[in-house]
């Protein structure tokens, strides 16, 4: 017994040195990992070349993680660009899975098989049968289950969210949704490594397609958002700020050929201030952008000769300077005929003309002169205005289109005409909801307002949505569709005042005229005639207002916490100061 004892002792004794063996020799070959020390470095270029030259790409650290999802959780994404791109990286549990995986997107690419034959069609019951014949001979009933999984679904690793005993299985078998950190490589050939929330990609994540295109960086409800990189397949790589799948913010998109653009980004396209290096020409354009097109920039090249003025679809138009490399700079204007209005769509622009005169010798600082003098652009303004029923904000909402020129949008004047048009699916939808005497939903409305924001009018002069969002629900929905207001105004107003001003109010229905009978009452030889006829709207009682106005409270904090830098206005005072307050906001 006791000998049995000193075996089992000795045994485990022995068990325990191999394992401190095993541990010594995987932390001597971390230490000695080249791929490992490019990661920690976040030097893709050594990473690169420690993988060509046959480094392990899929060394697990002391906590089992791999280079791969070490490099996504420590931003260093263009070392996750690299990794991702490599089979043996990606973690799969299984190298006999991971193998039929690549045959299967392997065989995909080919354009012929290897006698010049047709290719082999990857979705054929024969290309399955060869395939567990070629990589399961000694298993081929396990193996045809696993060929058909891959086929049909790809390959899985990772977490699942915990099953809600109370919710019924659709079906046996039904498996949970993707959570946590994963390894999923799709039936076509995408690969995606990184975190799942609720099914979504959600967190850090890499993104490699089948057409080679690569997405490194931070996801949000299944879309790219946050900081990542982005290699396309054209050899384009863009890295900066992400907003539910689009550049948005801030970032440097470089063309293959070498042109390269960093700055402001809004719903993918160039919008602010930015720089553009246009490699062949050796010029750089240092300027705004719009909606993608360039408004104003100081170009200038490699010798120091510049331009600075204006732009109007790709052509320099309006006033300008001239610059050269000696320091002789000519003053003048450059003009151009409009597009015909019968031209058709990328049709090639009259050049533009230019007239000047020589005006003398100029150094660095009129440099920085002739920027500010030519190259300066009006900051358009995208505008939320919201206020209470009776709070001024029809008089505010049309100084304001008359001072700044915005485009005015309500909501409602929108919905009824979209519903009127039998061509407009979501006004149509809008309609049968209205028919059914339900709400609108918000997606609903917010696509709409979409559209609408969208059209040439809203995109050159800037809009102002009147009484919208009214909900925090709506905010979020606008957030989503880039609809993001540079200016939003509060009207404030207390109950007592709105309640005295519309339940004072009376209409003649007769002339059509609007009385109040404190404020503004008939007048005249036939005031008392007029006042016996005077009506008052169903939605002026008091009973009816102060259901308006509880609804108006109770969202109006979240609107406010949607947009933090809103100005918040006194609106019972003299309306001339109310309008000198707004209108310094919206200056500034």
């Amino acid at each position: 017994m006791q000998q049995e004892a000193q075996e089992q002792d000795a045994a485990a004794v022995k068990i325990q040195a191999i394992k401190k063996g095993n541990e010594a020799r995987a932390d001597l070959a971390l230490k000695k990992s080249k791929v490992w020390a490019a990661v920690e470095a976040g030097d893709a270029t050594a990473l690169r070349a420690a993988i060509t030259a046959g480094e392990d790409a899929g060394l697990v650290d002391e906590t089992k993680g791999t280079p791969l999802r070490v490099a996504l959780e420590s931003a260093k994404w263009p070392c996750a660009e690299v990794l991702v791109g490599v089979d043996a990286a990606l973690g799969i549990p299984s190298a006999t899975e991971l193998a039929v995986w690549a045959k299967v997107q392997a065989d995909r690419k080919l354009t012929e098989g290897p006698d010049g034959e047709e290719p082999p069609d990857v979705a054929s019951e024969e290309y399955a049968a060869a395939l567990v014949e070629q990589m399961f001979a000694d298993g081929p009933k396990e193996g045809a289950h696993t060929v058909k999984r891959i086929l049909t679904l790809g390959l899985y690793a990772g977490g699942r969210a915990s099953r809600d005993e109370t919710v019924e299985l659709s079906f046996d078998g039904e498996l949970q949704k993707r959570d946590g950190f994963a390894v999923s490589l799709a039936p076509g050939g995408d690969v995606f490594v990184g975190t799942y929330v609720a099914g979504m990609r959600d967190g850090v994540g890499a993104l490699r397609t089948a057409s080679g295109a690569c997405y490194a960086g931070e996801w949000k409800e299944g879309k790219r958002h946050g900081m990542g990189r982005a290699l396309g397949a054209d050899g384009a790589v863009y890295e900066g700020d992400w907003k539910y799948g689009k550049r948005h913010g801030r970032g440097t998109y470089t063309h293959k050929c070498g042109d390269a653009y960093t700055g402001a980004w809004f719903a993918g396209q160039k919008n602010g201030a930015g720089r553009y290096y246009q490699a062949a020409m050796g010029v750089t354009y240092e300027g705004e952008w719009r909606n993608g097109e360039l408004v104003a920039a100081g170009a200038e090249t490699e010798d120091g000769s510049a331009f600075f003025g204006t732009y109007d679809q790709g052509r320099p138009s309006g006033k300008g300077a001239f610059i050269s490399s000696s320091g002789a700079a000519v003053f003048g204007e450059y003009t151009a005929p409009p597009p015909a209005e019968d031209a058709e769509e990328g049709a090639p622009l009259v050049p533009a003309t230019w007239a000047g005169a020589t005006f003398g010798e100029m150094d660095h600082s009129t440099k920085l002169m002739m920027k500010k003098r030519f190259c300066t652009v009006a900051p358009r303004i995208n505008l939320c205005l919201s206020g209470p029923p009776a709070s001024g904000k029809g008089t505010v909402a049309e100084n304001i289109v008359k001072e700044f020129g915005l485009v005015h949008i309500s909501t409602g004047d929108m919905l009824r005409a979209a519903m009127a048009d039998s061509d407009n699916e979501a006004g149509q939808k809008a309609a049968e909801f209205m028919k059914a005497g339900e709400l609108v939903p918000d997606e609903l409305i917010v696509a709409l307002v979409v559209a609408r924001l969208a059209q040439p009018d809203c995109l050159t002069h800037g809009w102002m949505l009147d009484g919208f969002p009214r909900t925090a629900a709506q905010a979020a929905e606008m957030e989503k569709n880039f609809l993001e207001p540079t200016k939003v105004v509060i009207l404030e107003c207390p109950d007592s005042v709105i309640l005295k001003r519309v339940t004072g109010r009376r209409s003649d229905p007769e002339t059509g005229k609007i009385y109040h009978l404190e404020f503004s009452p008939p007048d005249g030889d036939d005031k008392e005639e007029v006042m016996a006829r005077l009506t008052q709207r169903d939605d002026d009682t008091e009973e009816a207002l102060t259901k308006r106005l509880a609804a108006f409270a109770k969202n109006k904090d979240s609107v406010i916490e949607a947009y933090p830098s809103a100005l918040i206005v006194d609106a019972n005072r003299d309306k001339g100061l109310i309008w000198e307050e707004v209108k310094y906001f919206l200056n500034k």
